[in-house]
């Protein structure tokens, strides 16, 4: 709603590239969604659906919202469920992104994890996890109600995986929350 909010005014203002721009990322964003009845889908269109999302909260807050996403081009093509980042990019931006007198900085790391499998990592430069959440969730796969999104991934990766795939929460030095999924390479890789 507040994309097309953003999309009106700036079609008041005659910026038709900007609008141009937003557009399109609300397409693609609404397309991958819509049609996301996929078990597997490979790193890298779930990338690029968090790239969307993120482009799209940019064009909302052009000097207040950064990002980065490093991913090793051999690891975009092996398959992994829909949806297990983005719920947490989207709770950065939900939680974490309220501070007005600085930038607010998101980073997506995909890697290849030290005993095999990947590390998908999303940290922020927000205030971080509060300590009762991080003993609450490190001590339990029991989210409360109000953590939909969280709970559905544990869910998706326990099935996926047979109970194999890690979500570790920390907190980072010197601030900001981070979230890492650890996951097994599964029979359905595309490599």
């Amino acid at each position: 709603m507040n994309s097309l909010n953003i999309v009106y005014s700036l079609a008041g203002l005659n910026e038709t590239k900007l609008v141009r721009k937003l557009v399109q990322h609300i397409v693609e964003f609404l397309r991958f969604t819509m049609q996301n009845n996929r078990e597997w889908i490979t790193v890298k269109q779930e990338i690029d659906h968090i790239r969307n999302y993120l482009e799209i909260h940019k064009l909302r807050f052009p000097h207040n919202l950064t990002y980065f996403i490093d991913t090793e081009d051999q690891l975009e093509s092996i398959l992994i469920p829909p949806l297990i980042i983005q719920p947490f990019v989207e709770n950065c931006i939900k939680h974490g992104f309220f501070q007005e007198h600085r930038s607010f900085h998101i980073e997506i790391i995909v890697r290849m994890a030290e005993k095999g499998g990947l590390e998908l990592t999303v940290k922020d430069n927000g205030n971080g996890f509060s300590q009762e959440q991080l003993a609450r969730w490190r001590g339990s796969a029991d989210l409360p109600d109000k953590h939909i999104g969280i709970r559905n991934v544990m869910e998706r990766l326990l099935i996926a995986y047979n109970g194999k795939a890690l979500l570790r929460f920390d907190n980072a030095i010197g601030g900001g929350a981070v979230v890492a999924i650890g996951l097994p390479f599964s029979s359905k890789e595309a490599v």
